[in-house]
């Protein structure tokens, strides 16, 4: 938990001209990274369990860049789909590969939300027996450039490619092109031809044996895709602006767990109320949210590494269950104390240095004026304030660390 990832790299880009005559769409520079880079980033910091990349028009430059690499620890693989058989026919070539249940994601394009929103909502419709696939949706005026869906209930009643729209419609819902699949689904489809298209062949046979739902994204949510010139120069321009927001870095024992003593057993995680919805409002706040750790109980032969990363592997699942995540987890396992090959270790990364949150502020495109460092101890502030970011002290005895983090978030902008 959660699920898989399929994300479909297959077309050919044509509209954008000599920019995709060699090069994949999904492999195009967008502010130093490729698009690729840029999405599959975004995904794997909410946990999902794997990526599996179907590749068609220069596909092995896809799949040398990828297969069989991680990104935060999310394992990906790369198939090259050499026939070209179609969104629709690359999936069903490589039934064999996916897993029952799995998420699929256009390669081309990018919606700013919390995946897990959309996670939780199709189990819960998988749960009252609605539908076995489900689509996210949401409004756009420009509806007539991407196609339109229509809903009646809690179905998709039409899916209408462009060429299929009237010159008047009771919807401006678009598809973002983010679906939620069974495997048992995608068996019941009755294949005509070599050649399908999710899209125009697969999703509209669905539809119409009611077999797929809907979640619609609030009106504000981001979304591009950079199929034509005049969206990819957007992206070029904006997307990592877009990308862009305040970090909260949390101290972990003390502070969103209580400390046992030299915490490690991920058995027995106990909670400081409030802290997972705290994560939840934060993540759907768009905020970055990140753990910083010292475990110098490694250093001391309390526990391995490989136990601080179980441990934090439980605390991602435990959340995801409520559609919170953290985007990055963070540990020391030096001690002033403990001598390493004879020599006692002051490591740059162990608070208060600022080694870790320097670590991520370099790799992630934070708004340092609007992030905040939290913990229970001054160590942890310290941390912060030695390169200029707000620190928050708390006390859990005292207040709760819900309504005490929002309230310092709206003292500083964070989420304007």
């Amino acid at each position: 938990m959660p699920c898989q990832v399929v994300i479909l790299c297959g077309g050919m880009g044509s509209r954008l001209g000599n920019l995709t005559k060699s090069t994949p769409k999904p492999l195009l520079d967008i502010g130093g990274q490729t698009f690729l880079d840029f999405l599959m980033k975004d995904l794997c910091r909410f946990g999902f369990s794997s990526i599996l990349l179907l590749a068609g028009y220069e596909g092995n430059k896809i799949y040398d860049r990828f297969h069989n690499k991680k990104i935060l620890g999310v394992p990906i693989e790369v198939q090259v789909c050499a026939h070209q058989n179609g969104t629709g026919g690359d999936l069903l070539d490589h039934l064999n590969i996916l897993d029952d249940d799995f998420l699929i994601v256009n390669g081309d394009s990018w919606v700013d939300t919390n995946y897990l929103n959309f996670y939780q909502f199709v189990l819960r419709q998988k749960r009252a027996e609605v539908c076995e696939g489900s689509i996210l949706l949401k409004s756009d005026p420009e509806y007539r450039r991407y196609g339109a869906v229509q809903v009646e209930g809690l179905k998709v009643k039409a899916f209408l490619e462009k060429v299929d729209l009237k010159p008047q419609l009771d919807t401006n819902l678009i598809n973002t092109g983010i679906y939620y699949f069974s495997k048992k689904l995608l068996l019941t489809y009755r294949r005509s031809s070599e050649k399908v298209s999710l899209e125009r062949d697969m999703i509209p046979y669905f539809v119409e044996r009611e077999e797929i739902g809907y979640q619609v994204l609030p009106n504000e949510t981001f979304f591009i895709d950079i199929g034509i010139p005049e969206t990819f120069r957007y992206a070029c321009a904006f997307l990592n602006k877009h990308s862009t927001r305040p970090a909260i870095f949390f101290d972990r024992d003390n502070t969103l767990v209580f400390d046992s003593g030299y915490n490690h057993d991920a058995s027995n995680i106990q909670w400081v109320p409030g802290a997972k919805h705290l994560i939840k409002a934060l993540n759907d706040a768009g905020c970055y949210v990140f753990i910083i750790t010292n475990q110098g109980g490694v250093a001391k032969g309390f526990y391995t590494e490989a136990t601080v990363d179980i441990f934090h592997e439980t605390m991602q699942r435990q959340l995801q269950m409520i559609g919170a995540h953290i985007d990055e987890f963070k540990y020391c396992v030096h001690h002033q104390d403990i001598n390493l090959d004879g020599k006692k270790v002051d490591c740059c990364r162990r608070k208060p240095n600022p080694g870790m949150l320097t670590e991520i502020i370099n790799d992630w495109p934070i708004n340092a004026k609007k992030s905040l460092v939290i913990g229970d101890k001054h160590t942890d502030v310290l941390a912060g304030k030695c390169i200029g970011l707000t620190g928050l002290l708390i006390n859990n005895s005292s207040r709760s660390l819900f309504e005490h983090v929002l309230e310092i978030c709206g003292e500083l902008n964070v989420f304007k």
